[in-house]
């Protein structure tokens, strides 16, 4: 689309105009468009508390937290309903087969209450850095109660973030297998990821945007 003759209306346009076209210059990979869009928008001016961008930080981190852990329980009970289907072996030889399967999912379903499990203790390590309930903070949001039922079975069948981090590795190997007369890929890193590490994510992302507002 050829916007060139429109664009010396850009500054007339509402809050509502503008926002529909930036976001469908967006969704075609027009990114001068949404540039000039969003350049030539009236400028307001308004004031804030010196908190407000680590409120505003922790907040949108509350709900992406939220977010990633409901995408594992979605996961999680995929996993869980394909464990529990009656293999099917119509031939005897098949038996090792079903059974090495078997094994792969349940290994798949430790590694993900694994990382489920990691993000919970990350997610409460850095809340009791900030001295707040970190129920507090989700309680509200949709999903919340899903959350707490996951947290208790994953406990219940997680695996190490060290066998986590095997499992992971294993699989990557096992795909990255080359052909016959291919050369080889390169090996994909798993590094061992704990409580602490996702905790102190957390907090350098809530420092970013604090800083943003400064």
């Amino acid at each position: 689309m050829n916007t060139n003759g429109l664009a010396k209306y850009y500054d007339c346009l509402n809050p509502w105009e503008r926002l529909s076209l930036i976001l469908s210059a967006s969704a075609r990979g027009d990114d001068g468009e949404h540039e000039r869009l969003a350049r030539a928008a009236p400028r307001v001016n308004f004031r804030v508390p010196n908190y407000w961008g680590l409120a505003e930080g922790l907040d949108e981190l509350a709900k992406l937290y939220v977010l990633r852990q409901l995408e594992l329980v979605g996961f999680y009970w995929r996993l869980t309903v394909f464990l529990e289907q009656a293999p099917l072996v119509p031939l005897a030889f098949e038996k090792k087969r079903a059974e090495k399967s078997e094994k792969r999912l349940w290994r798949a379903l430790q590694t993900l209450a694994c990382t489920f499990v990691v993000r919970a203790d990350g997610w409460k390590l850095l809340c009791a850095e900030l001295h707040v309930d970190p129920d507090d903070l989700i309680r509200k949001l949709p999903g919340h109660d899903s959350i707490c039922e996951m947290e208790e079975a994953a406990r219940r069948i997680a695996c190490s973030p060290e066998e986590a981090a095997a499992y992971l590795r294993e699989r990557a190997a096992e795909r990255d297998e080359p052909a016959n007369g291919e050369a080889p890929t390169v090996r994909r890193e798993y590094p061992i990821v704990t409580a602490e590490d996702v905790a102190r994510s957390m907090r350098k992302c809530l420092e970013m945007k604090l800083a943003s507002w400064s």
